[in-house]
């Protein structure tokens, strides 16, 4: 068994992964901001993963994903943007010397969601392909040749913070906050009928209402993936990839996004790109981090 932590800028998950049967099973799930205000990162890492070890001494490995600039070494949180007071943490080496003996690694958490894609997914088989994830913020991951893509210095593809227009990043606009505060701009102007309600806005609300016909909900995902397409016009010039997935929270409306995304790309990349382009949803879902996080300690396939 691998002990398996996602640390996202909303929620934190842990679980317990077999990844011979790629299941994940003594799941549990906290608040980040609540589980790591009151004490720091590092205290609450060590609580929890203390608790997993006591009840679970089979663990063999410990990963541990991390959503923000990680150092090349994997030793050290550089910035974590969501989560106060963890820059600069030697993490690994902090939790190394709590949990002597237990082999730890730490990656950024798109990365981790890729390698599971990777990994354990429904696209082990593809050894090429940009992962893009929709949720607090806009992570990214990339795999060519089969191998994780880092960067030069293990920060590189951070696509949620290119800028898109002229102003503001792919993430300001289209990540969780920006795309609730552009739905409520939207709504306060909006003098037809609709499902939505300021009192109640928020990513399953919106998609709900798209799928019950409500066309306000459908182009606010329009929008969003118009956006998206915007950046992935420059990724995909830059990669030259053939297969896009959408993964995370707002991935689930992928129906509603996809068109804006298709028709942006159609437009502005060339026969070449578009010839053998995918963009396919996912396959992990919410357990994407876990099973990333969890195969850091798995020998390359």
């Amino acid at each position: 068994m691998i002990l398996a932590i996602d640390i996202g800028g909303t929620s934190s998950k842990f679980g317990l992964v077999d990844a011979a049967a790629r299941e994940i099973s003594a799941y549990e799930k906290f608040d980040t901001r609540e589980a790591v205000g009151a004490h720091g990162l590092e205290s609450f890492l060590k609580e929890r993963i203390g608790h997993f070890l006591e009840k679970h001494p089979d663990i063999r490995g410990i990963g541990l994903g991390f959503p923000g600039l990680l150092s090349k070494d994997r030793r050290t949180i550089l910035e974590l943007p969501n989560i106060p007071g963890a820059d600069q943490l030697p993490i690994l080496d902090r939790l190394s010397e709590q949990f002597p003996g237990v082999p730890i690694k730490i990656e950024n958490d798109a990365n981790c969601a890729t390698l599971g894609e990777h990994r354990m997914g429904a696209y082990r088989d593809v050894n090429d392909f940009l992962l893009v994830t929709l949720g607090t913020g806009v992570g990214s991951g990339l795999i060519i040749d089969g191998q994780l893509f880092t960067g030069a210095r293990g920060n590189g593809l951070e696509l949620g913070h290119i800028l898109v227009g002229r102003e503001k990043t792919l993430e300001e606009q289209i990540g969780l906050q920006g795309f609730l505060s552009y739905a409520e701009a939207r709504l306060s102007n909006y003098s037809q009928t609709t499902r939505l309600r300021s009192d109640r806005l928020n990513g399953k609300a919106i998609y709900e209402a798209a799928v019950q016909g409500d066309p306000l909900a459908a182009s606010l995902f329009d929008y969003l993936g118009t956006l998206l397409g915007e950046g992935l016009v420059a990724a995909v010039r830059l990669l030259d990839v053939t297969c896009i997935l959408l993964g995370g929270g707002l991935s689930g409306a992928f129906e509603f996004i996809y068109p804006g995304l298709k028709k942006v790309l159609e437009s502005r990349l060339p026969g070449y790109y578009i010839e053998d382009l995918r963009i396919k949803k996912a396959s992990l879902g919410n357990d994407a981090g876990l099973l990333g996080a969890a195969g850091l300690l798995l020998p390359a396939s």
